[in-house]
C-alpha cells in the first residue's frame, strides 16, 4: 500500500511504499524470496531543524553569525542624500566591521560582495557628506565673516552702526 511522505526540508511530496504490502523480492539464484530489508528512517521521522536563512538552504554552522550587507548598502545609499549624508559614515563601519568579521570566519560569507560595494558607496557618501559639512561651515562662517566686515566698513563709513 502507498503512502504520502512530506520532506520537512522543502516541502516536496512523495510516494512510499508500507513495509507489509509488497511481496518479499525472489533471489534470482534461488527463486526464494529474500529476507526482507532493514526499513529506512524517512525523511519525516527525523525533522532537520528550521534553516536560519530561509526555506531550502542549510543551516549555518553555531559560530556564524547572519551578514547585514543589505542593511549596509540600503544605509549607504540613503546616505547619498544631503541632509541624511550622516549614514555614510555608519555603513562604512558597519562594513567595514562585518568584512572582518567574514575574512576571520566567523559572518557567513555569502554577502561579501554585497558588502563590499556597500563600503564602496559609503565611502562615497561620507565624502559627500565632509564636502557639504564643510561647505556649510564656510558659508556660515567664511563668508559670513566677510559680509559682517563689509556691513561694519559701510556702517562705520556712514555713521551708524549693524
Amino acid at each position: 500500500m502507498l503512502r504520502q511522505e512530506v520532506c520537512a526540508l522543502c516541502a516536496a511530496r512523495s510516494q512510499a511504499r508500507d513495509a507489509g504490502s509488497a511481496p518479499p523480492p525472489e533471489s534470482p539464484a534461488t527463486g526464494t524470496p529474500a529476507a526482507p530489508a532493514p526499513p529506512s528512517p524517512s525523511r519525516a521521522e527525523a525533522p532537520r531543524p528550521p534553516s536560519p536563512q530561509g526555506s531550502g538552504s542549510l543551516p549555518l554552522p553555531p559560530p556564524y553569525a547572519r551578514h547585514r550587507a543589505t542593511l549596509i548598502v540600503v544605509l549607504a545609499v540613503i546616505g547619498l542624500f544631503p541632509l541624511l549624508g550622516f549614514l555614510g559614515p555608519i555603513a562604512w563601519v558597519m562594513a567595514d566591521r562585518d568584512l572582518a568579521r567574514m575574512s576571520a570566519g566567523r559572518m557567513n560569507a555569502g554577502g561579501r560582495a554585497a558588502t563590499e560595494t556597500g563600503r564602496v558607496v559609503a565611502m562615497v557618501a561620507s565624502g559627500m557628506f565632509a564636502f557639504v559639512v564643510a561647505f556649510c561651515l564656510v558659508v556660515l562662517f567664511g563668508v559670513g565673516g566677510v559680509v559682517r566686515h563689509v556691513l561694519e566698513t559701510l556702517g562705520a563709513a556712514a555713521g551708524g552702526s549693524y
